[in-house]
């Protein structure tokens, strides 16, 4: 049980720091508003919802 335990601790530290991990980068894209051109938000916004989704997956 120990065991088991650990590894559930793991897997919820990981998803903590992969939410962690997109609620800062979406910060970050907002916070630079016009800098940054707008072929490189739409990138990275797709890559925060594939990480979205990724994370929903690892939760059921």
């Amino acid at each position: 049980m120990v065991n088991e335990a650990d590894k559930f601790a793991k897997e919820e530290k990981e998803k903590r720091d992969a939410i962690d991990t997109q609620n800062q980068t979406e910060k970050q894209i907002n916070g630079l508003g016009d800098k940054v051109p707008a072929y490189v938000k739409e990138k990275l916004e797709a890559k925060l919802r594939e990480l979205g989704a990724a994370i929903s997956c690892r939760s059921t």
